[in-house]
């Protein structure tokens, strides 16, 4: 074994890796022309989320006077039993108190940051009312409002975070992978045994990892569990534009030994991607990107599959510079096709945005 995985086998907790590139001087860096004109719109494919959520968008009821107020109502529907109902505020600034049908279930000041209140032990069968109240007597720096709210329907077992992380052999012969889950599990010591199963494959679809972790009953409501596997892969298939191969990640839940349901199915790749001279070397390929106009992803994301892959085909283009996070079903398709997605690190941003961190199209530019 390459005495560089011994090291990382041995190291303790979990390994992080964020790309960061310095600005790339890319070549062959076609002007925007007549060509680039994109196709009718048409309906997009259906896609698989990788999130297990239903996000419901709720009306907001603004009313001002002694104290200004957010109110909303909301029926529980009868398919959300046995599931768990958040409230997800987007946008709230400014010293609040939070309560669901009459109970003060949280008070704080809002930083604008998106926060989640999970309301599942306090609704009623049939209407809820939901209220943020702002006080205006504080000395708060921000101007008290909330931009909108929506309701996110999760299982009792849901992913919270996930992370793939590859760190190839010097000689690219082996790959060390490791996979860390971050679990919310809401279950109760009247709930059946559950575990959960992680199996990834490769491109074949043979597996490469079958690991199994039980899932304790907690003696409180919400139980946090960490997963975490190591796992040295033997002459792996890596990821590159020319030969986008992908492995695949299975997360199962189980319940007294039978399947209950997937909670993840997620791709990802290995790459060995390194800066020589300002260059980008992907697999000891270098790779001079021909970069489409980034003005253009907003309208090209509306776009079906085939009209994305025939625009960046038809005008000879193999990457996009792109400052914000694109749909999901976007960068599964540049995964899939070894379209390169160019991302500026902001200098105040502590870390990535975490929602594309397994993506192999990504990567992170300075």
């Amino acid at each position: 074994m390459h005495e560089h995985m011994k090291h990382l086998l041995s190291a303790s907790g979990m390994l992080r890796i964020y790309l960061l590139m310095p600005l790339l001087l890319f070549a062959n860096q076609p002007a925007t022309s007549q060509s680039d004109s994109l196709p009718n719109a048409e309906p997009s494919h259906a896609h698989f989320t990788l999130a297990d959520n239903r996000e419901i968008q709720l009306v907001l009821n603004r009313e001002t006077g002694h104290e200004l107020s957010y109110s909303t109502e909301f029926e529980f529907a009868p398919q959300w039993r046995g599931s768990q109902v958040f409230i997800k505020l987007s946008g709230l600034a400014g010293p609040f108190r939070f309560r669901i049908n009459n109970f003060l279930l949280s008070s704080g000041e809002g930083d604008l940051s998106p926060v989640e209140f999970n309301l599942t032990p306090f609704l009623n069968d049939r209407t809820n009312r939901a209220v943020v109240i702002f006080d205006h007597s504080t000395d708060s720096m921000e101007i008290p409002g909330l931009r909108d709210a929506a309701l996110v329907i999760r299982e009792p077992v849901h992913v919270r975070d996930l992370q793939i992380s590859t760190h190839p052999g010097g000689s690219n012969s082996e790959t060390l992978l490791r996979v860390h889950l971050h679990i919310i599990s809401y279950l109760t010591s009247q709930e059946p045994g559950r575990s959960l199963s992680v199996i990834i494959s490769d491109t074949a679809g043979n597996p490469v990892i079958k690991e199994k972790r039980e899932l304790t009953s907690p003696l409180a409501f919400r139980q946090e569990v960490e997963l975490a596997f190591d796992q040295i892969i033997e002459n792996p298939c890596l990821w590159s534009p020319d030969h986008p191969c992908l492995y695949k990640l299975q997360l199962h839940l189980l319940e007294d030994g039978k399947l209950r349901g997937e909670l993840l199915s997620s791709n990802f790749g290995i790459s060995d991607i390194q800066m020589k001279d300002s260059i980008l070397v992907i697999d000891k390929d270098t790779i001079l990107p021909v970069i489409a106009n980034p003005e253009l992803m907003n309208r090209l994301t509306e776009q079906s599959d085939a009209q994305i892959l025939s625009f960046f085909k038809d005008n000879g283009y193999t990457a996009v510079l792109s400052n914000d996070p694109l749909p999901a079903r976007v960068m599964d398709l540049f995964d899939r096709h070894g379209i390169l997605v160019l991302r500026k690190q902001v200098e105040f941003q502590a870390l990535p945005d975490r929602s594309d961190i397994n993506r192999p199209s990504l990567i992170w530019i300075e």
